[in-house]
């Protein structure tokens, strides 16, 4: 983590170092590997040629503070809403091996989830899953040979990678002419026919583009990840049996 803000420096730390004490104003901090943040009572100012590790305190008006900070936290909120963090949008342990040892490191920021009872949890998995739930922060060695994701292996994992999805999130990509595309996306069901003949490159008749499109209707005119996987997989399954069954 790029420390400027505690030490004046740009060296890297693996473990926390201590910011600057500034004085009883603080109401809280927050670091990451992209931010250091400290929450004040009132708005807090630096001095033109002051060092960074020196920041002046000033006013006591928390109502006002409270104010500034709900403002922040509403904004953050909508902005991860509508984008992803690259590398983040599929839990960790659900990527290709080819691109697993990209984002994976020897040491990796994990959390562990109470409601869940869930250990290890991906820094996907703990913005895409778990958001607001009770977590505990941890910094552990990682072995890939026998460390996995708990999120990903509870079966709930709502940002399990898949080629499916993969070419499902293309197709909202591709046809979102928006720059704010959301998380999971939705797509617009003029393109569901064309997004099933991908999947399927051996064929499809005119009854299963329409059992989709009953299954899948909607007022909005739009399908998500979510929807159309509770339809497809089911679906395509039951063709799968069966032309086994013609077979024998």
């Amino acid at each position: 983590m790029m420390q400027v803000f505690a030490a004046g420096d740009t060296n890297v730390r693996l473990q926390p170092a201590t910011l600057c004490t500034l004085n009883e104003s603080i109401k809280g901090c927050a670091a990451g590997a992209r931010h250091s943040l400290v929450l004040a009572r009132a708005s807090s100012t630096r001095s033109r040629n002051a060092p960074w590790n020196r920041i002046s305190i000033h006013g006591d008006s928390e109502e006002i503070s409270i104010f500034h900070f709900d403002v922040l936290r509403n904004k953050f909120k909508d902005r991860r809403q509508s984008h992803v963090l690259p590398g983040l949008r599929y839990c960790l342990d659900t990527l290709p091996a080819d691109q697993n040892a990209s984002v994976r490191f020897t040491y990796e920021s994990v959390l562990r989830c109470f409601p869940c009872r869930q250990s290890y949890v991906c820094r996907s998995c703990a913005r895409r899953c778990h958001t607001n739930h009770n977590v505990e922060a941890k910094f552990v060695r990682w072995m890939p040979s026998c460390d996995r994701c708990g999120c990903a292996e509870s079966g709930s994992c709502s940002a399990a990678w898949s080629w499916e999805r993969s070419i499902f999130d293309n197709f909202v990509t591709q046809t979102t002419t928006s720059p704010n595309k959301v998380t999971d996306g939705v797509l617009d069901m003029r393109h569901f026919k064309e997004l099933l003949q991908v999947m399927h490159p051996e064929g499809l008749s005119e009854d299963d583009i329409d059992s989709g499109e009953v299954a899948l209707h909607s007022r909005a005119g739009t399908i998500t990840w979510a929807a159309f996987q509770k339809w497809h997989n089911p679906y395509f399954e039951e063709i799968r049996r069966a032309a086994e069954v013609d077979q024998t």
